[in-house]
């Protein structure tokens, strides 16, 4: 039986629109836009809008998971960032390296 091989522009399609649903749940928990509230954005045009209704909160809602769809990290605090960066430390590949030059250097030092 040969297994069914997607195509490579039917799989990008299909990723990005399963990053853009993702990032949509993501920023749905961080995004506190309801109709009526004095928070103001910025739509596809550069126009400044007011949220007046559940529409305009699914559009600004929709157009930011667009726009994150490319890159899921909304948060660049220390906590959530790379420790490499903030911290200077190792990363997990470069630990496991260090372990085993170590153990390496045992090794040949008992025999």
């Amino acid at each position: 039986m040969e297994r069914f091989k997607e195509p490579r522009r039917a799989r990008r399609i299909r990723e990005r629109r399963r990053m853009v649903r993702r990032a949509w749940r993501k920023q749905a928990a961080t995004c506190s836009a309801v109709p009526g509230s004095r928070s103001f954005w910025r739509d596809s045009g550069g126009r400044t809008r007011r949220f007046e209704t559940w529409e305009d909160v699914h559009e600004f809602r929709t157009m930011r998971a667009r726009r994150w769809a490319d890159n899921l990290k909304i948060c660049t605090c220390y906590a959530c960032g790379n420790p490499r960066r903030h911290f200077k430390a190792a990363t997990r590949q470069e630990c496991l390296g260090e372990v085993d030059e170590k153990e390496q250097m045992e090794e040949e030092s008992e025999a």
